[in-house]
């Protein structure tokens, strides 16, 4: 499939970049970064459920039970920021920073 350069859309915005009449953000999503061979977000959320899953392998005691459970919310959230800021908290922030695509440590 070819990108359609008669677009509406596609030559206002070109438009904008030639006469510089604004500035411009562009929101791009995880799937650019695909081809680099940074995660898709699903791939991200299950590598940090394995740790997760590691983390609480390596616990004895009361904390077990509570990861568990965060671990099946976690699991069963559809809305990623919510996953995520759960997974920090699960984690603790020395994993959750190691595990971070691009982290060199």
């Amino acid at each position: 499939m070819s990108f359609n350069t008669s677009q509406v859309s596609y030559m206002a915005l070109r438009n904008i970049i030639a006469e510089r009449t604004s500035g411009i953000v562009f929101w791009v999503g995880s799937g650019v970064s695909a081809e680099v061979g940074l995660p898709t977000w699903p791939e991200f959320k299950d590598a940090l459920l394995n740790a997760l899953r590691d983390k609480i392998s390596q616990l004895d005691g009361p904390e077990i039970r509570a990861l568990k459970n965060a671990e099946e919310r976690i699991r069963n959230e559809e809305n990623n920021w919510r996953a995520f800021e759960s997974l920090r908290r699960a984690l603790g922030e020395t994993t959750w920073q190691s595990k971070r695509p691009g982290y060199i440590g």
